[in-house]
């Protein structure tokens, strides 16, 4: 993996723009290769956006494109030469008052999104607007990755929890009037789930954050950070979801899951070659397991 920490290095102290043009292509190129991962994406694009192969395979080559150029941003920022986040980003100062407001109250806030451009660096931005932040991850496949992953984050003030910590770890941080940030837009295996509509289709959904956004009091707000044809991002802010009241909690927290997915959905449909198609995000297993 030392071709991981070089590369990390060489995007931090070269050219960005040279960077993102030349693995932006290599990326391209080399997603040819990645037939399996192309048949699923293919197939999740054609059934979920109505477009042909051939529309769907540039989907893919473009996912592949964005997810190199999110590398190349994170190594520029929290690389050894350090800068501010907010230097790439634009947002609308009224958009984040709803965190700072919310968090000037003394009151917490879940701020969730899903895996569409650079989430990570997104959380470095609002890390560097608040001090600080948590956000609730899983820990990569391999070691070497997961490492450099949190050295990364650490340097834009974001400290990781990790999905098998206990439940009470992310609640406390709310509580204290921390901001906990979360993805939540794959079903991960293990963690309690409810099935909600997503692109016309059921897909079974962590309904954590609803669940922690109803035990706290905190408001559970949608967010996503986007990359623009000129390589800066702009970060978008949903109202904060709102509770559903019914009596039944099983139905609640499916509503409210059901309440944030749709507007995620809404970006990924404005940007579908910043989100990762190769999930198999319509799986239904375990759904409406969650207590």
């Amino acid at each position: 993996m030392a071709f991981l920490y070089f590369f990390a290095v060489w995007a931090n102290v070269t050219p960005r723009g040279l960077n993102l043009w030349f693995w932006g292509r290599i990326a391209r190129f080399i997603s040819r290769f990645f037939r399996h991962d192309r048949a699923i994406a293919v197939e999740n694009v054609t059934y979920v956006l109505g477009i042909d192969e051939g529309n769907a395979r540039k989907v893919f080559a473009g996912t592949f494109e964005n997810f190199a150029k999110n590398l190349v941003d994170l190594a520029y920022v929290a690389g050894p030469i350090r800068r501010s986040p907010a230097s790439l980003i634009k947002i609308s100062p009224d958009d984040f008052a709803i965190i700072e407001g919310t968090m000037d109250a003394g009151k917490g806030v879940i701020g969730i999104t899903g895996h569409l451009s650079n989430w990570e660096l997104f959380g470095g931005y609002v890390a560097s607007r608040l001090g600080g932040i948590h956000v609730i991850a899983r820990e990569a496949y391999d070691r070497h990755t997961d490492r450099l992953l949190r050295y990364l984050r650490g340097r834009m003030g974001v400290t990781s929890i990790y999905t098998d910590e206990p439940a009470s770890v992310g609640a406390s941080v709310v509580r204290g009037g921390g901001f906990l940030g979360t993805l939540a837009d794959l079903n991960v295996s293990g963690l309690p789930v409810v099935t909600v509509e997503f692109f016309g289709r059921p897909a079974a959904t962590p309904i954590g954050p609803a669940l922690l956004a109803r035990r706290t009091g905190a408001p559970l707000i949608p967010m996503c950070i986007v990359r623009k044809p000129d390589d800066s991002y702009r970060i978008y802010l949903s109202e904060p979801v709102a509770s559903a009241d019914t009596g039944d909690v099983r139905s609640d927290l499916a509503a409210d899951t059901q309440a944030w997915s749709t507007v995620l959905e809404g970006w990924i449909r404005r940007y579908p070659e910043q989100w990762i198609w190769l999930h198999d995000r319509w799986s239904v297993d375990g759904a409406n397991s969650g207590k």
